[in-house]
């Protein structure tokens, strides 16, 4: 699948981004900077089971403490996951977070003034009150999401146009410009070694196994059945798409690609990947992005790199954001559902000053 061209006015095919499947959808992503960052931080503690676990261990212990003491530390859990959930809204804005956002942060409220003000006025608002009322938000939240859903086919809120995330613009790094990789030139480097991962390119012998990762449920979803003659090209290096193998282990897990737009108007590089359902949320996408990337950087002279996943595939784009691309803006009615139905999709870019410090990827051979 060939990537976008960021620069021209029109976007060219998508790429669906599929690092694992979700429900919720960033619309109209704005910010960055300092509150983006934070997103970041506490995200993995604030959403999946991690938060379950989180959350329960916190009212057990406010609920065995009791009295003030007890709603305090109930209430202080709270206004931390209200904090996440407001700046998760300014930023991606996602529907369940408006309810949850404000509803949490009033609970919050309410608890520490019942913690330390003097009196009885507020005595009947202790940690089960606090349990009580953030599942009762929670599902608020959530109900609200799906009747949005229902009926707009969203569950994120749009803004009034697409959002453009501003860039401060950077200098070009001074690197050798390479020559396009269009006519049938197999140029690819013989491995590229990440973290967790390494990729190598796609070889005839490896398309029998990518096809069948390709018509996996999680990424079927996004991708559609494999197109076998299309994965043969691209193992003989005569595809425009540059191919690779992910592995980890020795073990072929998905495939990941690349496609060079070398018009030195609008030079850049463009990212599109899947990875096997059972090894979806472990983070090699993100190590398989971030080695690919900075290969296109260093190996390749890009200073900009893009990728479109789906504005409904929350998990490949929180992948991306930790390698450093940025969300610029929706691009409506972007792709097409192997069900026949239309939806949108989610533009980034990375600027080569951008690309995560402290990643690695080296190239052999």
């Amino acid at each position: 699948m060939s990537q976008d061209q960021a620069s021209q006015p029109v976007p060219g095919p998508t790429s669906r981004g599929c690092v694992a499947g979700c429900s919720l959808s960033p619309v109209g992503v704005h910010g960055g900077g300092r509150v983006e960052r934070y997103v970041r931080l506490v995200e993995p503690v604030l959403r999946g089971p991690v938060v379950i676990v989180i959350a329960i261990g916190a009212f057990v212990a406010a609920g065995a403490i009791g009295g003030r003491f007890g709603v305090a530390l109930a209430s202080a859990f709270v206004a931390f996951h209200a904090s996440y959930c407001v700046l998760n809204f300014w930023l991606c804005r996602e529907t369940h977070c408006v309810v949850t956002g404000a509803g949490w942060a009033l609970l919050a409220v309410l608890g520490f003034a019942a913690a330390l003000v003097p009196g009885a006025s507020l005595s009947w608002y202790r940690a089960n009150v606090v349990t009580i009322g953030y599942l009762v938000v929670l599902g608020l939240g959530y109900l609200f999401e799906w009747a949005v859903a229902a009926r707009t086919g969203r569950r994120a809120l749009a803004r009034s146009g697409p959002e453009i995330t501003p860039t401060t613009p950077q200098p070009e790094p001074v690197r050798m410009v390479t020559e396009s990789n269009a006519g049938g030139i197999d140029d690819r480097p013989p491995l590229l070694h990440g973290r967790s991962v390494a990729l190598r390119p796609l070889k005839p012998a490896d398309v029998e196994r990518v096809a069948q990762i390709q018509a996996q449920p999680a990424v079927l979803r996004w991708w559609g059945p494999p197109d076998l003659e299309d994965l043969r090209r691209k193992a003989d290096g005569s595809a425009d798409e540059k191919a690779f193998v992910i592995e980890t282990d020795g073990e072929p897990i998905g495939l990941i690609e690349y496609h060079e737009e070398n018009e030195p108007d609008f030079r850049h590089a463009g990212i599109d990947l899947y990875l096997a359902d059972d090894h979806q949320g472990r983070g090699l996408g993100t190590d398989a992005i971030r080695t690919l990337a900075r290969y296109l950087i260093e190996g390749r002279g890009h200073h900009r790199l893009t990728i479109d996943p789906a504005a409904d595939n929350r998990p490949a784009i929180r992948a991306y954001q930790k390698v450093g691309f940025r969300p610029v803006g929706i691009l409506r009615q972007y792709w097409r559902a192997p069900d026949g139905t239309w939806h949108d999709g989610l533009l980034m870019d990375l600027l080569a000053p951008e690309l995560e410090q402290g990643s690695e990827a080296t190239s052999s051979g």
